[in-house]
């Protein structure tokens, strides 16, 4: 996957209709010239924003970038 030089993590939704989403995803950039982000899909399926659903998803997608965020951190220190 190539060194991670920085984290873009953020909840992106394409919103289907008012209040509504169908799309959750968290992209990381990395610098690696051949592969330069993952994305990572959350929810491919439409649900109520504010939901229990929804509320989930994002509350997973914090947790990962908390984790990626910590990772990064501490492998700055190392160096």
């Amino acid at each position: 996957m190539g060194g991670i030089g920085a984290v873009v993590g953020a909840g992106i939704g394409k919103k289907k209709s008012k209040g509504k989403i169908k799309d959750v995803s968290l992209r990381i950039v990395i610098n690696d010239l051949s592969n330069n982000q993952v994305v990572l899909k959350f929810l491919n399926s439409e649900t109520k924003v504010g939901g229990f659903v929804h509320n989930s998803v994002m509350e997973s997608i914090r947790d990962v970038q908390s984790l990626l965020d910590y990772i990064i951190e501490n492998k700055i220190e190392e160096n």
